[in-house]
């Protein structure tokens, strides 16, 4: 439940914003994964692992904030032209997986990451 309120809420967020809800969604989780604590054994060699618990109700907490935080950073991001720029030598399926798509501004490429029907686009 926390995974998934995590990738849900900054979709929906970065959605509403105009921005690729996708790209949102893995930062959050990205993000909720980074700040959820992990356990190590006591043994010789310590193994890490990754409690079952805060995928639950038990990290929906932290899931809603910091949703709600990675995706208002990301939005102010891409809507402040904030983005890695890459060489123009790079090939453009490269360099798009860098950078969000801006359905707003008429430069979705992709209709899976936009809010907007693919045949508005071309006319």
């Amino acid at each position: 439940m926390g995974l998934i309120a995590a990738f849900g809420i900054a979709w929906s967020y970065a959605n509403q914003y105009k921005t690729d809800g996708v790209s949102a969604g893995i930062v959050s989780a990205s993000v909720f994964f980074i700040l959820t604590p992990s356990i190590m054994s006591g043994d010789k060699v310590p193994v890490e692992g990754f409690p079952y618990t805060y995928l639950g109700s038990r990290g929906l907490f932290v899931a809603i904030i910091f949703g709600l935080l990675s995706a208002w950073i990301f939005q102010w991001f891409i809507n402040h032209n904030i983005q890695i720029k890459m060489p123009a030598t790079v090939p453009p399926a490269v360099a798009k997986s860098f950078s969000a798509y801006d359905c707003a501004n008429g430069k979705c490429d992709y209709h899976l990451f936009c809010n907007e029907p693919r045949l508005s686009s071309i006319m």
